[in-house]
């Protein structure tokens, strides 16, 4: 299998300014060997999909809180972690985006960053005005949640407040020999790798306690893995066709926040298709409920499915029954 890889030889020679015409010519020869030509369109690629991953991954919850008019079983810590994490990761993409313009920097962040932390935003707006007009089913968002998310808050007006008054810089990258350990758009690429850590912690729980996870569409968490590994990937073929370490330790954030998303994932896809696995539950239904047989005789204790009671009174009429999917 050959690869699209290009060799430059340049040859140079030097003559032996001698008087005798015997002595040999001399001749160094270098190669420099250049990477495949190929590798910024795997990454321009990889950046549209993991673009279109992380980007469509809200529409399916989106669509399934919508057809039941409920966000029961979606965890509304999960949703304010994202909507918090969002606002920040917009607002450190786009001041990174902008320095990087403006100073001529490595391109460690891109446009499909930003549009996609703007569009992870937007959704997450979304979604808040489902968890307020549709049923929650008692569901509140836990005080820890409300905790980390204020202390976050107030972190970031005091680093804000520092630096409005010339005590720190903005970000690091307008002052490379400024001694601050943080800055403020530093700590919000740092607390949206955190919520990404955190995040799934209430909804892995939420279905533990549940024994289920009906209610949080399945498609999230496999979208979420696709993302990660194509924006880690994205990072890592530019810094190999660029020679340049920090176009990766530039943007760490991101490869923090895809190795983490890819780890609730699958620990939530194992939930789903292992532990908790749909399957068909059978409950006892008196006589009673179904009344009387045609022969007079009583009504056996018979078992249908729990998750389907309108099957109940369609045995009753002794209609056939429809299995649930």
């Amino acid at each position: 299998m050959s690869t699209n890889t290009t060799s430059l030889v340049v040859t140079t020679a030097i003559e032996d300014q001698s008087t005798s015409p015997l002595l040999p010519t001399t001749t160094i020869t270098s190669t420099t060997t250049l990477l495949p030509t190929y590798l910024p369109v795997l990454s321009q690629l990889c950046g549209i999909a993991y673009l279109f991953c992380w980007s469509a991954m809200y529409y399916p919850q989106l669509y399934l809180n919508f057809k039941r008019k409920s966000v029961q079983g979606f965890s509304l810590d999960l949703w304010l972690y994202n909507l918090s994490g969002f606002l920040g990761y917009t607002i450190y993409n786009c001041y990174r985006a902008h320095i990087q313009n403006t100073y001529n920097l490595p391109k460690a962040v891109k446009t499909n960053d930003v549009v996609f932390a703007v569009h992870g935003l937007i959704c997450n707006i979304l979604i808040g005005l489902q968890v307020y007009f549709y049923d929650r089913a008692g569901q509140k968002i836990s005080k820890w949640t409300w905790s980390f998310v204020g202390f976050a808050c107030c972190i970031f007006l005091y680093l804000s407040f520092l630096a409005s008054i010339h005590l720190i810089p903005w970000d690091a990258l307008l002052d490379s020999s400024s001694n601050a350990i943080m800055t403020p758009i530093q700590f919000l690429g740092t607390i949206k790798v955190i919520i990404t850590f955190v995040k799934y912690i209430p909804q892995i729980i939420m279905n533990h306690r549940r024994k289920s996870t009906a209610g949080l569409a399945i498609q999230v968490p496999m979208m979420d893995i696709g993302g990660a590994l194509f924006s880690s990937l994205q990072n890592i073929l530019d810094a190999i066709y660029n020679k340049d370490i920090h176009i990766v330790t530039g943007n760490l954030p991101k490869m923090l926040i895809g190795a983490a998303s890819s780890l609730y994932g699958f620990f939530i896809l194992f939930q789903h298709f292992v532990l908790y696995r749909p399957t068909m539950r059978y409950e006892p239904v008196s006589e009673v409920e179904l009344g009387p047989m045609d022969d007079g005789k009583k009504a056996a204790e018979v078992r249908v499915y729990q998750e389907a009671p309108m099957q109940v009174s369609r045995r009753a009429a002794n209609l056939p029954v429809i299995d649930p999917i």
